[in-house]
């Protein structure tokens, strides 16, 4: 089932061909309320890096676990605009992963930690930055996780990140982590420290809220 250009219903998720650059509008609302003062008329839907502002580049990823993503695939795609044997299809695999569907909700098991996953992303983005990516005065990588962050877990991010970014000529001034739920925390490679920002949870939803109004009105693609 193809879902190029699909047409967004308000009422059910965004399909999955939106996914990256409802990511990409995310960070960018989410920088830009959080560090005004750094973060200030970003562009998204440029390629290598996703956001663009003056002198600052910014590439945007998440990490999840595989049976995670399929299970948010599923639901967004073939579940909520597939036809009905798509949807009982969808539903079944849903429930074989390990989630269900509560009032035309998904709801998803927690996931398993594996902080491997966040390095690899980090490893991969570098590779890119140093081959191909267009190189600014400030560089830094946007990662949504939906792997949980714990506090405990903070200065061994830290260090493992600037070990693995000191292998490379040029490298991220700062990764910015942010547990979909939880808090946004920053990693300032090139300082040594982390930051975690006080970003009330209510906040961010709404900002994701925006996000998705950003995307309905540019694309203009509602429900007949």
């Amino acid at each position: 089932m193809g879902y190029k250009n699909k047409k967004i219903d308000p009422e059910k998720p965004l399909p999955k061909c939106y996914e990256t650059e409802y990511s990409e509008i995310s960070a960018k609302l989410m920088l830009e309320k959080f560090f005004p003062d750094r973060f200030v008329g970003l562009v998204a839907g440029v390629d290598k890096p996703d956001l663009c502002g003056e002198g600052m580049g910014v590439e945007v990823t998440s990490i999840s676990p595989r049976y995670f993503r399929e299970m948010v695939n599923l639901y967004s795609e073939d579940y909520s605009y597939g036809d009905s044997q798509q949807r009982q299809k969808a539903y079944k695999q849903i429930r074989k992963l390990g989630g269900k569907i509560e009032e035309q909700i998904l709801v998803h098991p927690a996931t398993n930690r594996n902080l491997n996953d966040l390095y690899v992303v980090l490893e991969n983005k570098l590779k890119k930055l140093n081959k191909n990516y267009k190189i600014f005065d400030k560089n830094f990588l946007f990662i949504f996780s939906y792997v949980h962050i714990f506090s405990r877990d903070l200065a061994e991010i830290l260090r493992l990140s600037t070990e693995i970014v000191s292998k490379y000529e040029t490298g991220f001034d700062s990764v910015f982590l942010y547990y979909l739920g939880g808090s946004l925390y920053e990693f300032d490679l090139k300082g040594n420290r982390y930051f975690c920002i006080d970003c009330e949870r209510y906040s961010v939803e709404r900002l994701f809220v925006e996000a998705r109004k950003i995307i309905e009105s540019k694309h203009r693609l509602w429900r007949q």
